[in-house]
């Protein structure tokens, strides 16, 4: 049962759900029949949509819960192993294009 209960805790799993009854329903009426591609696709765009502004707000809310308290000095760290590495790797073809 708690399963359950964890399954509707998730807005992305409530929205596919409401996605399939949405489907179900524009298929169940007959009234619907000459637009039900156009129906479909469209609720399948937002939803779509919905489901990635929501990745993306959990994305941005996990990043600011673990960034790292001291945003400059990080940066700087990431920076000098960029070019540490994009140097490194430069070298090392230099060099074997000049062994050969």
């Amino acid at each position: 049962m708690t399963n359950i209960r964890n399954l509707f805790r998730s807005r992305k799993f409530v929205l596919a759900l409401v996605y399939l009854i949405v489907q179900i329903v524009i298929s169940a009426l007959p009234q619907l029949a000459p637009q039900i591609a156009n129906l479909s696709a469209l609720s399948a765009v937002i939803v779509g949509v919905s489901i990635f502004g929501i990745t993306v707000e959990d994305a941005v809310r996990s990043w600011a819960e673990n960034r790292p308290v001291d945003s400059p000095a990080a940066l700087r760290t990431l920076l000098e192993e960029i070019v540490k590495e994009m140097f490194d790797d430069s070298i090392s073809q230099h060099q074997e294009s000049q062994a050969q």
